[in-house]
C-alpha cells in the first residue's frame, strides 16, 4: 500500500512466471494496471515515500539485483545494486535506499523527485548471523535510516525460549494505566 493510501500494489506468480507487478488505485477508477510483466522472477516490491518510484529485486541479469523505475508507469529504470542484491526498503524520507547485497547491508542516496537520481551503494553492516528470507521482507528501517529491525539467528539452545502473551494489547492497556 502506497504511503498516501492511494494504491495497492502486488505480485501475482501466473503461468510460467514468476512475481508479476500489477497496481490499482483504492478509490476513483479502480482498474487494474500492469506495472512489470516480464519473463524474469520480480519480487521484494518497496514503493518511495512519494510514491512516484518502486524499487524491486529482480533475476533478470541471472541474479538477483535490485531496481527502481518511475510508479505507476514504468517509464524510466535504474540499476541500483552492482553485484546481487534483494529486499530493498525506503528511509522514510525517500533519501536513501537500503538493501541486502551479498554479504552487507547496502544503503544508495538518493535525490528523489520527477527523475530520480541515485549514488553509488556503500556497505552499513555485515548481514552475518542475521536471518533472511528471499522473497519475503525479513527486514524493516526506522524512519531516520539508523536502526534496523532484523531476525537474529539463534545461537544456542538458551536462545529459544518462547514467551507467548495471550490479550496482549489489554494487559499492556492495564499495565499503562495511571
Amino acid at each position: 500500500m502506497s504511503r498516501d493510501g492511494k494504491w495497492l500494489v502486488y505480485r501475482l506468480n501466473e503461468r510460467e512466471v514468476d512475481g508479476n507487478v500489477y497496481a490499482r488505485r483504492t478509490s476513483g477508477d479502480t482498474a487494474t494496471l500492469t506495472v512489470l510483466k516480464t519473463p524474469f522472477t520480480e519480487r521484494e516490491v518497496a514503493l518511495s515515500p512519494d510514491g512516484r518510484w518502486m524499487a524491486y529485486a529482480s533475476n533478470e541479469s541471472g541474479d538477483f539485483e535490485v531496481y527502481v523505475v518511475s510508479f505507476p508507469v514504468p517509464t524510466s529504470r535504474q540499476l541500483v545494486s552492482r553485484s546481487g542484491g534483494e529486499t530493498p526498503r525506503w528511509r522514510a524520507d525517500g533519501k536513501e535506499l537500503f538493501f541486502m547485497g551479498g554479504t552487507h547491508m547496502m544503503a544508495v542516496p538518493v535525490t528523489p523527485g520527477a527523475n530520480l537520481v541515485l549514488g553509488e551503494p556503500t556497505p552499513l553492516f555485515p548481514l552475518a548471523g542475521f536471518r533472511r528470507h528471499p522473497g519475503r521482507a525479513d527486514y524493516d528501517v526506522a524512519a531516520d535510516g539508523r536502526r534496523f529491525l532484523m531476525l537474529r539467528s539463534l545461537t544456542s539452545a538458551a536462545d529459544s525460549d518462547l514467551v507467548y502473551v495471550q490479550n496482549f494489547a489489554t494487559e499492556l492497556r492495564e499495565k499503562m494505566r495511571p
